[in-house]
């Protein structure tokens, strides 16, 4: 299987800007082959809110207006794709979230990140469905979303369920330090692929550190650059 992880940086409050952005990237990682494409956390709208009500009108429903484009162009690409969003469900309450969704254009798995950064505190709740981990024909594929790495029941969920492929979507912060081994120590007992999809560049006062990855046990196979839109190919397929 071969998987595209998309370094993308979004532009601010222009949701369909980026939806159009994110289906051309889309577009062209199919074309190299790609059956997995993996976006960043908040890919659509851009991450740092400081007041909920200026994201407000951008939040979307579990399957709104950016699923039915996402679920056409996977269908028609023929690939699994998966998407980090802002989500307000139908009683008004808001999640950081991420779906996944399949070749069939059908939502395969919806997750709510459950630890919450600074950032998500001015607008989301903390997520109130269970960790993911679905069985595909390559094995158990996870989702999870940036700071939930920095938890060990995270972790520890996906070594125990033995997750071949985790799929982290992230918006990291540009700490001035080696991120990906910081990564690699979270990860540290975990043996599957973790697929990590990163933002770059400023956002308000913070600024993410790209460096988007393919880590198998253990290991760095690849990284993309600290800063600029990457498509990074990872053939899984020889080591599944």
């Amino acid at each position: 299987m071969k998987a595209a992880i998309l370094q993308y940086k979004p532009e601010k409050a222009q949701p369909q800007r980026n939806l159009t952005r994110i289906l051309a990237q889309c577009e062209a990682a199919a074309q190299a082959g790609a059956e997995l494409i993996h976006l960043p956390e908040m890919c659509l709208t851009g991450y740092v809110w400081p007041q909920a009500a200026q994201l407000a009108p951008f939040l979307e429903a579990r399957q709104g207006t950016a699923f039915a484009a996402l679920a056409a162009f996977a269908r028609r690409a023929g690939v699994h794709l998966v998407y980090g969003y802002g989500e307000q469900n139908a009683q008004g309450a808001c999640y950081n979230s991420q779906n996944w969704i399949t070749p069939e254009g059908q939502l395969m798995a919806h997750y709510r990140k459950r630890h919450l950064f600074q950032a998500d505190l001015s607008w989301a709740r903390p997520g109130n469905l269970p960790f993911v981990a679905r069985s595909t024909p390559w094995g158990k594929v996870g989702l999870g979303i940036c700071m939930d790495l920095n938890f060990d029941d995270f972790v520890r969920f996906h070594i125990q369920q033995e997750t071949q492929i985790l799929l982290l979507a992230v918006n990291w912060l540009d700490e001035g330090g080696l991120v990906v081994d910081y990564w690699l120590r979270r990860l540290n007992g975990y043996q599957g692929h973790c697929l990590i999809a990163n933002s770059h560049g400023p956002d308000g006062s913070i600024t993410f550190c790209g460096r988007s990855c393919w880590i198998h046990q253990g290991k760095s196979m690849l990284e993309a650059a600290p800063a600029g839109d990457e498509i990074l190919l990872a053939d899984l397929r020889q080591i599944l």
